[in-house]
């Protein structure tokens, strides 16, 4: 096994964790419907940060084409992006042992919110290194880099 996927093993597991709470949680709050209203809101939102866990992933399997020398920093940072991402989808549903909640809009009123400020943290993250990133290596080779195979 290379460095980098001894590295993603990891990142990959919680990303995984992450996905499978956002179905879990989507699930049990489909089951529960007669005792809570349902609401578009934390579906949608759901939604949305299945597709970022979804391309993050396909990120991570691009990155393997960098020949980098990682480091604890590196790691870390990148690290961060799934442990945000689950602690997105933790405060996105209602917790199955909460049975207060009688309206889904209302949970995420409460709860929600930290889900899409935490989301919109890691966007704007992403799109400051990105643009740092393509300013250091020029618009063309960070491109290549990431959507070709060698």
């Amino acid at each position: 096994m290379t460095e980098f996927q001894v590295l993603a093993i990891p990142i990959c597991f919680v990303l995984g964790m992450g996905i499978i709470k956002i179905l879990d949680g989507a699930g049990a709050a489909i089951r529960r419907r007669e005792q809570a209203e349902l609401h578009w809101l934390p579906f949608i939102w759901a939604f949305i940060i299945l597709v970022f866990q979804l391309q993050f992933f396909t990120i991570l399997w691009n990155l393997h084409l960098d020949d980098k020398t990682w480091t604890w920093t590196s790691y870390g940072l990148i690290l961060i992006h799934p442990f945000m991402y689950f602690l997105a989808t933790s405060l996105l549903w209602p917790s199955p042992s909460d049975n207060r909640t009688d309206n889904l809009r209302d949970d995420f009123d409460k709860h929600g919110r930290w889900a899409w400020r935490s989301s919109l943290v890691l966007c704007s993250w992403q799109l400051f290194s990105t643009s740092r990133r393509m300013g250091r290596r020029g618009r063309r080779s960070s491109t290549r880099t990431y959507w070709t195979s060698s």
